[in-house]
């Protein structure tokens, strides 16, 4: 995969850092400037499509939200 044409094929990434269940009471109040409290997670996965492919710890970096990868799926 690292290989021409398929190196330079976009995957859809995503990391999930919070998955959470909120009452719809709290959902239908929302309005801009509410702030939802969330733990994080310790290991995040990290996901294309539905397959986990690795898990990784959310930090800092230049500034920035970053994941470290701790283990590939």
């Amino acid at each position: 995969p690292a290989a021409r044409p398929f190196a330079d094929l976009p995957l859809p990434l995503s990391a999930v850092l919070v998955d959470m269940q909120v009452p719809l009471a709290a959902i239908s109040a929302l309005e801009p400037g509410c702030v939802l409290p969330v733990a994080v997670a310790r290991a995040v996965p990290l996901r294309i499509g539905a397959s986990t492919i690795a898990r990784g710890t959310v930090g800092a970096q230049d500034d920035r939200v970053a994941i470290k990868l701790t283990q590939i799926a």
